[in-house]
């Protein structure tokens, strides 16, 4: 089954001379608005899948509802999607338990209805110093119940330190925290190494030329993706920024000359 990550990315809105400046991160700098994207990326390759915009109307549940009904409509038959915090609402994890054929993994934030049972369940060690119990969590406000399931770190139990996640999934667990997980940094390796084809600022208010914008990232990431794959190893580990002032700006100029 393919992993796909979900990510929502945050992009501040700067006025012309507050970017030529650069004075943002002063104390005293006003504030900045924020335009939210909601991205799906594939966890194998680290290329987008789909994306889409928030607006004031538009929140992560109902955004993340919205991109997976998109993906719905790609044809991909069926996906493990591993997701954040922010993910954590009632509303997607019914979209997920309707949808059996996505899974969906994502850590669970520290509620008190869910670290009181940390210390009371039963742990299978996996191996030295981590340990999985399993249980089951309820969305009061759907009676939506999904897998709970608690990792345990540590040998002395002064020293223990839990970290639980949530999944509509039937695979192990071990699996699910020690292998699919961890493919979750992808997707910050996709914006730290691609951001700045045009996601790290948001330059206008306007949904439809963000789109239209963000649209022409896309393909720009495409080529240059596919460039790297032409090129030695080496080069796969370049940024966007790396890859256009050392190698496509010499193409340019030795194209001209």
């Amino acid at each position: 089954m393919r992993v796909f990550m979900l990510l929502t990315s945050s992009n501040n809105f700067y006025n012309q001379e507050d970017y030529a400046s650069k004075k943002r991160k002063k104390p005293d700098a006003s504030a900045t608005k924020v335009l939210q994207s909601f991205f799906c990326v594939d966890a194998n390759t680290g290329q987008p899948l789909l994306f889409i915009n928030g607006s004031s109307g538009k929140k992560c549940a109902s955004a993340t509802i919205d991109l997976m009904e998109r993906i719905k409509k790609t044809g991909l038959k069926k996906g493990l999607f591993v997701a954040d915090k922010e993910h954590f609402t009632s509303e997607i994890a019914e979209w997920f338990v309707q949808h059996k054929e996505y899974e969906i993994l994502m850590p669970a934030p520290d509620f008190k209805k869910i670290t009181d049972v940390y210390e009371e369940q039963e742990y299978s060690r996996i191996w030295a110093g981590y340990s999985i119990a399993e249980s089951v969590y309820t969305f009061s406000e759907s009676k939506i119940e999904l897998r709970l399931i608690i990792q345990r770190e540590g040998e002395v139990k002064e020293e223990y330190k839990y970290k639980s996640f949530l999944t509509n999934s039937t695979k192990e667990a071990v699996n699910l925290l020690s292998v699919n997980f961890p493919k979750r940094w992808t997707i910050e390796k996709f914006f730290n190494f691609e951001e700045s084809h045009g996601w790290s600022r948001a330059s206008t208010h306007n949904l439809n030329i963000k789109y239209g914008k963000q649209t022409l990232a896309l393909l720009a990431q495409a080529a240059t993706h596919q460039l790297k794959r032409q090129l030695p190893n080496e080069y796969s580990k370049w940024s966007a920024k790396s890859l256009a002032e050392n190698v496509i700006y010499k193409f340019r100029w030795r194209y001209k000359s």
